[in-house]
C-alpha cells in the first residue's frame, strides 16, 4: 500500500486525507484525481468527519479520524458476506475505472450510469451455478438498480417468480456473480450474454460493437475468457 497525502484542506480549516491504495492493482492517477477532488469539495464548502459514509462510484465508504489528524477511508473487501471493512481505496477506484472504461468502451460517456453496490437487483435461482451470464438492465427506480443477472438455460423459467430472488448488487457479484462487476455501469437498455468469448451486447435492441482501441477490445484481443 502507498499513500497520497492532500495539500490545501488545512487553508480551509479542514483536515487533510490520506488515500491509500495499491498501485499494483490500479492507476496512481486515479489516486491523484481523486485526492484533487477532496480538496475541491473541500474548498466548495463540503465538510467530512469522522465515521461518515461516502460514495465512490458503485462503492460504499466510511470516513476514519486518524490519530496524527488526517482522514482515511475503509471500503468494502469485496470478498465477504456481510460487508467487511478493509483500510484504503483500492477497490473503489479501481472499480470505478472498470466501470468508465467498459462503459467507454460501448457507448459515449455521459451515457455512464453507475449504481450503487447497497442497490437491489433481481437473480436467477440457478446463477451461481451457470457458467454463463445473462445481464439485462431495465429503468432504476429509487434503491432498484434495474440489473437482472441470469442463467442462460431455456429451461430455467425466468418470468416464474419461484425461480427469482432479490438481493444487492453486492451480494450478487460477491456471491453469485463475479464476472457481472465491470458491465454495471452500462445504462438501462443494455442486455449483455457474457459466454467464453467475446460478449454479445445490444442497446435498445440494437447490437453494440465494441469500439477500436477500446478496454474491451484489449482484453478480448488477448484472447481472455472473462474478468473473474
Amino acid at each position: 500500500m502507498v499513500n497520497i497525502l492532500t495539500s490545501g484542506c488545512e487553508n480551509f480549516g479542514h483536515p487533510e486525507f490520506r488515500i491509500e491504495f495499491d498501485p499494483k492493482a490500479m492507476l496512481e492517477s486515479d489516486a491523484s484525481y481523486f485526492a484533487d477532488m477532496l480538496v475541491a469539495m473541500v474548498r466548495d464548502g463540503s465538510c467530512f468527519k469522522n465515521d461518515q459514509s461516502f460514495q465512490v462510484g458503485w462503492s460504499f465508504t466510511k470516513i476514519v479520524l486518524e490519530d496524527d489528524g488526517f482522514l482515511t477511508f475503509l471500503e468494502p473487501d469485496f470478498k465477504s458476506m456481510p460487508i467487511v471493512w478493509q483500510r484504503g481505496l483500492t477497490n473503489s477506484l479501481r472499480h470505478l475505472r472498470l466501470h468508465k472504461d467498459v462503459a467507454e468502451s460501448l457507448l459515449p460517456t455521459e451515457m455512464l450510469a453507475v449504481p450503487s453496490l447497497r442497490e437491489s437487483c433481481i437473480i436467477c435461482t440457478k446463477l451461481s451455478g451457470s457458467s454463463d451470464l445473462l445481464m439485462d438492465r431495465q429503468n432504476q427506480q429509487g434503491k432498484i438498480s434495474g440489473w437482472f443477472l441470469g442463467c442462460l438455460d431455456e429451461e430455467h423459467d425466468h418470468n416464474n417468480t419461484q425461480s427469482l430472488r432479490v438481493i444487492s448488487l453486492y451480494e450478487a457479484v460477491v456471491n453469485h456473480a463475479p464476472r457481472a462487476l465491470e458491465y454495471l455501469g452500462l445504462p438501462p437498455g443494455i442486455l449483455l450474454l457474457l459466454g467464453s468469448g467475446t460478449p454479445s451486447i445490444m442497446y435498445n435492441g440494437d447490437a453494440l460493437k465494441i469500439r477500436k482501441h477500446s478496454y474491451l477490445e484489449a482484453f478480448f484481443g488477448k484472447g481472455n475468457k472473462h474478468k473473474g
